[in-house]
Formats: C-alpha cells, structure tokens, sequence
C-alpha cells in the first residue's frame, strides 16, 4: 500500500463514471512492480527468509489471505454499504451505492455494493483505490513472486515430510526444475509486466 501512495508517479483520469466524474489514478505501476521483486530477493540475500518461503508457508498465506477477504467484505459492505450516505461528498459516488434492501445482504456482501471503494481523500491528491490496489499489488504481483517462490523450491528440491512440514535440500539443482514451470513463471511474468 506504501507503494501506491508513495512512489512519485504521472497521474492519469480514468473512463467517465456515471455521474460524469472521472476518477484519477497514479501510474506508477512499473515501479512498484520491480519493487515489489527486488524487496523479497533482498531479503533472500540477507537470509532474512528462504527464496522458498511462499511454497513452504502457502496453506498459512492462503487461510490469512480468505480471513482478511472476508473481514474486507464485511467492512465494505458496512462501511460503503449501509452506511453509504457518508460517501455522498466522494467523487466515485454514484446513486447507485449503497445497501438498498437488507433482505439482499448475501448478494450485496459478494457482489460488492460499490464500484470505486477509496480512502484517504482528505490527506491524498489522489485517494487510496482498494480495488485497483487489491487486483494489482497482492493479486497479480503476489502471483508472479509465488511463481518465482514455487520455482525456487523446485530448485531446492522441497517436500511435505509425512508430518506435513517443509523439507528442503541445503543446495539447489536446476536439474529439478521443469521447463515448463519456468515457461509459465515467465509467461505470468511477461503478464503482469505489461499490465
């Protein structure tokens, strides 16, 4: 998040919402993408964590990742939801916000019961987007570094010991590795790069 609000970037108006606005966005994808890879191999430099961390702690990454989903949901549905009329003065506000019927909360807290979610207006030039931020930093780049920790452990050649813990060889061995795992990892790559 630090990165989308932090890192200096060009900022661009986005297509024309319904009441006529057009919300505006920092372009400073690119750079947060190389950060968001030069971070975590530092790191594995330092030997602050293993090049296969994400392989060896997913099932703790994926529970933590549902759990916040569903908090983010609830508080969207709340916040942006029920208590819409605090989000009249926004600029991404249009009359369709908001929870219209309680009896359609299911629908609502899955589908969403705005479109541009964003915070921060008072102190930020351009507010803090959550959808842009949650599609594009820990969506789409979290799944190019996953790529790169899976290759990794392939590398170093990671297995589930029948106690379900990580076990991985002192030394790697790119003889372990499959091409095809690197064409994919690569082509994710090439993906998001360009996105």
């Amino acid at each position: 998040a630090a990165m989308e609000i932090f890192i200096p970037a060009k900022i661009v108006e986005g297509v024309t919402l319904k009441n006529g606005t057009k919300l505006k966005y920092p372009m400073n994808g690119l750079a947060a993408f190389v950060l968001s890879h030069l971070v975590p191999y530092a790191f594995c430099w330092f030997g602050l964590i293993d090049p296969y961390f994400i392989w060896s702690n997913m099932g703790a990454l994926l529970t933590g990742g549902v759990i916040l989903a569903k908090l983010m949901a609830l508080w969207l549905y709340i916040d942006f939801g029920l208590l819409w009329w605090r989000h009249v003065d926004d600029p991404e506000f249009e009359e369709d916000w908001g929870v219209f019927h309680v009896s359609e909360c299911i629908n609502d807290y899955f589908l969403g019961v705005c479109r541009n979610p964003r915070l921060f207006h008072r102190w930020l030039e351009v507010p803090f987007d959550l959808k842009r931020f949650w599609n594009a930093r820990p969506g789409l780049t979290l799944w190019v570094v996953a790529n790169q920790s899976y290759i990794a452990a392939m590398y170093f050649g990671c297995h589930l010991t029948a106690d379900g813990q990580a076990q991985c060889a002192a030394t790697g061995d790119w003889s372990r590795v499959s091409y095809g795992a690197c064409v994919v990892a690569f082509a994710h790559w090439y993906y998001i790069f360009d996105y």
